[in-house]
């Protein structure tokens, strides 16, 4: 940011986490159907969620906005304490017992 990059960085990540969001939610949702796991639809949503989020910061930075790096960050934070320590644990208990590692 102090060296003028930071609109060039927040367009990277964005888009980054865009396409990688895209291929993992897929994946992670299809080890939940084969286990079936109960809780998918909620999961789901949470991903979708997520998803609408970083798709409204593509399309401000499209739009020729500057990109909110606190923002983004702030999402990402609570993305990882809440997302993946908490829910996402409780699913890989189902895939498991499943026999899905």
């Amino acid at each position: 940011m102090r060296t003028g990059k930071g609109r060039a960085i927040i367009v990277d990540t964005v888009q980054e986490l865009e396409a990688y969001t895209h291929t993992h939610f897929q994946a992670e949702e299809a080890l939940m159907e084969r286990a079936r796991y109960p809780a998918l639809k909620e999961h789901r949503l949470e991903h979708q969620k997520f998803v609408a989020q970083v798709k409204q910061f593509e399309s401000d930075l499209e739009a020729g906005g500057a990109g909110d790096p606190v923002a983004v960050l702030g999402l990402l934070q609570i993305w990882l304490s809440k997302h993946i320590k908490q829910t996402d644990k409780k699913y890989s208990e189902a895939l498991n017992s499943h026999g899905i590692n």
